[in-house]
This record gives structure tokens, C-alpha cells and sequence, in this order.
């Protein structure tokens, strides 16, 4: 018997069995589509992977604060309404390592939400108000993959990218719809 899987456990372990994920990975607002396409090259990925680049939503933002000040901004984040989190419990797998360490600075990616009143922008405006050290990052998606390579080997890639020091962190979008096998 199938159906729709009973938790989001079942749905990733199926996806990875599957393949039914898309490669993702952030990478600094500041990247041109040239330097992310000579980055992908570099991995041997090309426009024919259909790539598509695009600005953060919901996923594509990152907390980048001092080592000494982390901690603090963490226990910010986790105690109050921010409508900022560090994880996100369906769609998104970020690959390790996801917390990066840049000279004295920690990198952890966040999931940005939007509130009743509040578009994206009004949030994340309101986030650096409140003196989080949130920034943007440039989303790389790569739909075709799973055409070419196995699973085993896309989860290999993805911990190459992860290690690019030109990559902040690179992640799986699980894909909605995956059914799951119940015994009857």
C-alpha cells in the first residue's frame, strides 16, 4: 500500500532512496551569474543541468555573527517572535557542514518567514532593525541532475560543494507528492 508518507522522516528517507530531491546551494549576494556558472563548471555541472539563480525566499538567508557573539544571537533568535529560524522541518536538508567558520565569524543558514502584515522585505528590514546580523545569499537551483547521476552520486556532489570554500552551504529541496510504502 501507498500514500502519502505519515511524517517528514519517511518523506526524506523515500526522497533519498529515490532521488527526489533538487541540488541546491547559496552562495554570496555578490556572485555574478558568471562566477556561480564558473564555480559550477569547476564540479562539472553546465547550463544543460537547466540551472536556475535566484534571490532569497523563505530559504536563502544566513545569520553571520562573531564567534564571541553567536551564542547570544542564537538565544535571540530561539527565545523571541522573529520569524527567523535555524531549521526548517519539511522541505529543506542543508548538507554539513552548516555551521561555516570565516576568520572570527560563524555562518548558519536561516528560513526567513513572512507574518501577518509582513511581506519578506518588512521582515527582514525589521530583523536587521533588531540588530540580527541576517544577509542575503543568492539561491542556485539545478533541476536535472537526477537525469544523469545517481543518488549516491548527487549526495557526493553536494558535500564537494559543500567543502568550495566559494559556496557558503549547499542543501536538497525535497520534492512534494513522494509516496510511501505501508504495509496494509
Amino acid at each position: 500500500m501507498t500514500g502519502p508518507c505519515r511524517s517528514n522522516e519517511d518523506w526524506h528517507r523515500k526522497a533519498d532512496r529515490t532521488g527526489m530531491w533538487m541540488d541546491g546551494l547559496l552562495v554570496d549576494q555578490a556572485f555574478s551569474d558568471e562566477e556561480i556558472m564558473s564555480l559550477l563548471g569547476s564540479h562539472h555541472i553546465t547550463m544543460a543541468d537547466d540551472i536556475r539563480i535566484s534571490p532569497p525566499y523563505y530559504v536563502g538567508y544566513y545569520i553571520e555573527a562573531e564567534e564571541s557573539r553567536f551564542q547570544q544571537v542564537s538565544q535571540s533568535i530561539n527565545s523571541s517572535e522573529t520569524n527567523i529560524s535555524f531549521s526548517d522541518a519539511g522541505m529543506w536538508e542543508f548538507i554539513p557542514p552548516v555551521i561555516r567558520h570565516q576568520g572570527n565569524n560563524i555562518l548558519v543558514p536561516a528560513f526567513l518567514a513572512t507574518g501577518p502584515g509582513m511581506n519578506q522585505t518588512m521582515t527582514y528590514r525589521d530583523l536587521v532593525d533588531r540588530g540580527i546580523p541576517v544577509k542575503k545569499a543568492r539561491i542556485v537551483e539545478i533541476y536535472d541532475l537526477q537525469a544523469r547521476l545517481s543518488p549516491a552520486d548527487r549526495e557526493g556532489l553536494l558535500r564537494e560543494l559543500s567543502r568550495d570554500d566559494r559556496v557558503l552551504f549547499s542543501f536538497k529541496e525535497y520534492l512534494e507528492g513522494v509516496m510511501c510504502e505501508y504495509p496494509p
